[in-house]
């Protein structure tokens, strides 16, 4: 004979299944929660520091890691660029207040500082850093800030005020790199980049400093000028020492030229006169007297002077025994 069941819903559902359902869907919920914080991922550019019942047991890379659900955790670390500004506008930096830097210079003048820091976490010391902080907050709150502070303050005290906001600025900004570097090299921690992005002076100490620098400006101002006036006299002095050289090198070539010609003048002369001969002499004062019409010329001629007449119907070339018959003795002769 076949069971019959009693699937009736009216009828109610026992209290001790009830309480088995119960236990059942807890386990689950349980085991699945046990299951999926056994399972951690860490991101890319992040680095883990696995801890294991307080205890720490390394570092975990990006990807996939099972630890113990029981008693273990893992604690992530950024290994991007971070940064942190203190600034004295509000709202402007880490803080809603003033949180610029305070520090003095060498003389005492006090000053506020912005400055924009970016920093870089050491994943190779991650365990090292993570014994001092636990947190990413930790880490800026902790460190990074009172770091700057302290560094920011003991490198402007090695300078006056306006050297501060003027020639040693970029200088003060290496220096506290380095010394931040220096500071922060054994703690996990790289300063990638500072940024000193106002200095703020008291308002007395301000127009000290601008007064001192419209001074310098004047001052330099001067000298330049000075130093314009020194080279266009000096321009001067060498064009006209130029000009002087110039004009006693055409003058000596003037006179060199004067020399040369009256040289050549007088070897000239010398030549002439060796050619001469008494006769040509002779020869040449004829023709002389012919070619000027009826005049009468007196011609020394060693003791006694020759004296011609020429009168004009005559004018012209003597002939051959005119010139023999005045060539012969230092008479007076009259032209035919």
């Amino acid at each position: 004979m076949a069971r019959t069941i009693d699937i009736d819903p009216r009828k109610k559902i026992r209290p001790r299944r009830l309480g088995a359902i119960a236990v059942f869907v807890v386990g689950v919920i349980i085991a699945l929660n046990l299951l999926s914080s056994a399972f951690v991922s860490v991101d890319a550019n992040e680095v883990g520091v696995k801890i294991v019942r307080g205890h720490v047991q390394g570092t975990l890379s990006p990807g996939w890691h099972l630890i113990s659900p029981i008693g273990g955790k893992v604690v992530k670390f950024s290994t991007r660029i971070q940064q942190t500004s203190m600034l004295r506008v509000a709202n402007e930096g880490d803080r809603a207040g003033d949180d610029s830097i305070e520090v003095a210079s060498s003389e005492g003048a006090r000053m506020n500082v912005d400055v924009t820091i970016n920093y870089r976490l050491d994943k190779t010391r991650t365990i090292d850093l993570f014994r001092t902080i636990q947190s990413e907050l930790d880490l800026r709150e902790r460190i990074v800030r009172p770091g700057v502070r302290s560094v920011m303050r003991d490198v402007f005290g090695l300078y006056k005020a306006k050297d501060a906001i003027t020639s040693s600025r970029v200088e003060i900004q290496r220096r506290v790199a380095v010394a931040l570097n220096e500071k922060f090299s054994n703690q996990g921690i790289n300063i990638e980049t500072i940024d000193i992005r106002e200095i703020f002076l008291p308002e007395n100490i301000q127009n000290q400093v601008n007064e001192s620098i419209a001074a310098e400006a004047a001052a330099q101002k001067a000298t330049i000028q000075r130093k314009q006036a020194e080279t266009e006299a000096e321009t001067a002095r060498l064009v006209s020492t130029k000009n002087a050289e110039r004009a006693r090198i055409e003058a000596q070539g003037t006179a060199d030229a004067k020399v040369i010609a009256a040289k050549a003048e007088a070897d000239a002369n010398t030549k002439i006169a060796e050619s001469l001969t008494p006769g040509l002499i002779q020869l040449r004062q004829i023709e002389a007297v012919y070619k000027n019409g009826n005049q009468i010329y007196f011609l020394p001629q060693g003791a006694s002077p020759n004296v011609f007449l020429t009168p004009t119907n005559n004018v012209g070339v003597p002939t051959a025994a005119a010139v023999a018959a005045a060539s012969a003795s230092p008479t007076t002769t009259v032209a035919p």
